[in-house]
């Protein structure tokens, strides 16, 4: 199977995550790398190397690796960890939410899958991409001006607009099937400025 973001895999250490990034790093031997965003934080970055970001993902749940040494070859679901201490009701919710988590990936690729084969061409696959991107982008940035330091439960419109900004993101990588590298890449370039713009407002409001 092909390399391409967004895909599951598991790397070397039983490791497993997701493709975020494929392409040079600056900083490290030149030639062709795979970022990988690790599930548990036994990674090396925040998928930043030097000064520049090449993905998102929170500190040590990053990783760059040789293409070669990524097995995508099967579903590679997340490994749950559950506090010992944590009540039965707390484990069975931690569960459930794992594999709904899950069959939605599943379902995301699957919709990514069927779209490729009931347009006509490639190139329509493409467009009717971002025309859903750039539509719930635009709606991230209207939402993100309104909220204003009087506005009510300013930190949790904040945290819905960061969800909404992970959708994006998902949605993306839900369509790397079709979407060419240059279009993957601008859409990790969207995803964190978006996110970048969210904190900057939450900081600006902040008490």
């Amino acid at each position: 199977m092909d390399l391409t973001v967004g895909l599951r895999c598991e790397i070397s250490g039983k490791r497993r995550g997701e493709v975020a990034y494929i392409g040079p790093v600056q900083g490290i031997p030149a030639g062709e790398w795979a970022g990988i965003r690790l599930d548990l934080p036994f990674g090396k970055n925040d998928g930043t190397q030097g000064s520049q970001r090449y993905f998102d993902c929170q500190p040590l749940h990053g990783v760059f690796v040789r293409p070669d040494s990524v097995n995508v070859s099967g579903d590679f679901p997340p490994f749950l960890v559950v506090q010992d201490d944590a009540s039965l009701e707390e484990k069975v919710r931690l569960v459930e939410d794992a594999r709904a988590a899950q069959r939605q990936q599943t379902s995301q690729r699957q919709k990514a899958q069927a779209s490729t084969t009931s347009f006509t061409s490639r190139a329509e696959a493409v467009d009717a991409f971002w025309s859903e991107f750039n539509d719930k982008e635009a709606n991230v940035r209207r939402t993100l001006e309104s909220i204003e330091a009087a506005s009510p439960d300013v930190g949790h419109s904040l945290d819905s607009l960061c969800t909404d900004v992970h959708g994006l993101r998902d949605l993306a990588a839900a369509a790397t099937i079709f979407l060419p590298p240059y279009d993957i890449r601008a859409t990790q370039a969207v995803t964190h400025r978006l996110l970048q713009a969210i904190d900057a407002k939450r900081t600006a409001l902040a008490p």
